[in-house]
């Protein structure tokens, strides 16, 4: 409400989505995306990752671990820094590391917070079940950009051979002159090869079952209803 307030509007292609299907689109993206003027782009958040991804921490348990932090004179609240570290390895892997922004994201955090809790950090992706995510993620802000990284962890990754294979391939993508976009398979392949057991891996499977059989049903014709639903 307050979003169309200020002017923003669902994206088009989920414009149409109403009552059960919205609420099914909701619960296995975790997000709702919004636009205004077709310049601001703005996805309101259920959860941090889709339903297809393993992650332990709940918004409940993040907030109450977050602090605040002063931007242009303003506190505001932000995640504690070993939560975003992991947050944005996450972010970065949904979207298969294709725009450096990602990488840059990471490696800016790990500038900036030189005092990282790494056994906390490990502790909590071994727990979520997610260290090759969030290896990649440090992997390619350290290889990419030379975002410093403790001795111990750069060792560590460096031994992990399925986690340098899958930087080696984005990074080729990355630096060609036009950026091939992997097709649905080749994106179902590499989501596969960054979980860490066969549990994640089922889930992601799963996951992926339910958002192509969902195809026809979310993409039915638009409702004539949709000006009154959005307002």
């Amino acid at each position: 409400t307050l979003l169309a307030a200020d002017g923003y509007r669902p994206f088009t292609k989920v414009q149409h989505l109403n009552g059960l299907r919205k609420a099914f689109y909701i619960h296995l993206s975790r997000q709702y995306p919004f636009s205004r003027n077709g310049l601001y782009n703005l996805d309101v958040h259920t959860g941090h990752m889709p339903f297809g991804y393993h992650t332990e921490a709940g918004f409940d348990e993040l907030f109450q671990r977050s602090g605040e932090i002063s931007i242009a004179g303003t506190a505001v609240r932000s995640f504690e820094p070993e939560d975003l570290l992991q947050i944005l390895c996450f972010h970065g892997v949904k979207n298969r590391w294709e725009a450096l922004k990602h990488a840059c994201d990471v490696a800016e955090l790990l500038r900036a917070e030189p005092g990282l809790n790494w056994d906390r950090i490990q502790d909590r992706a071994r727990s979520a079940r997610c260290e090759r995510i969030l290896h990649l993620g440090l992997h390619v802000a350290h290889d990419w950009l030379g975002a410093p990284l403790p001795h111990e962890v750069a060792q560590k990754i460096s031994r992990s051979g399925r986690v340098a294979s899958l930087a080696a391939r984005l990074k080729d993508n990355l630096t060609r002159s036009h950026l091939e976009l992997l097709d649905n398979r080749a994106r179902f392949h590499f989501h596969m090869a960054t979980q860490d057991t066969l549990s994640t891996k089922a889930r992601y499977l799963f996951y992926s079952f339910l958002r192509k059989a969902s195809r026809q049903v979310l993409q039915a014709p638009p409702s004539p209803s949709y000006a009154v639903d959005a307002a």
